[in-house]
């Protein structure tokens, strides 16, 4: 059950990471900083 657990928030994390990442992908790779308002929009 511990494992299981630990999986689904490991694979959580990595998702909201690719999700909090992909607008700077899909801005050409540009490493900019955003706003808290675009880390709220994109969560």
């Amino acid at each position: 059950m511990f494992e299981f657990v630990s999986e689904v928030t490991l694979l959580s994390i990595i998702g909201s990471l690719f999700i909090s990442y992909l607008p700077m992908l899909s801005l050409g790779g540009d490493l900019v900083p955003f706003s808290q308002e675009d880390a709220a929009r994109w969560q």
